[in-house]
């Protein structure tokens, strides 16, 4: 069925002929209790992970961010101009 809307580029390309496919695990042999979190849990998970990237992302951005501010000030101390606060205004 699926095998026959292939090209037989994407065939080759996805080395279809040697994909292995087996049978799922009978449902007697599933551990469901391990399957499920209850909602506290996946919530508590979900914004760990976001304040995790949001950290992630500040601690990467703020670098640059003072490094690009601060390029005018020190600019103007290499150039000889030493007024600092009309540079940094």
């Amino acid at each position: 069925m699926a095998m026959s809307r292939l090209t037989p580029e994407l065939r080759q390309e996805l080395n279809v002929l040697q994909w292995h496919v087996r049978q799922a695990p009978a449902s007697t042999d599933i551990i469901w209790e391990n399957m499920q979190q209850d909602e506290f849990n996946r919530n508590l998970k979900s914004w760990l992970l976001f304040f995790a990237l949001l950290f992630i992302c500040i601690m990467f951005l703020t670098p640059m961010t003072l490094v690009d501010n601060l390029s005018p000030i020190i600019n103007s101390y290499t150039n000889g101009k030493s007024d600092f606060f009309a540079v940094a205004l």
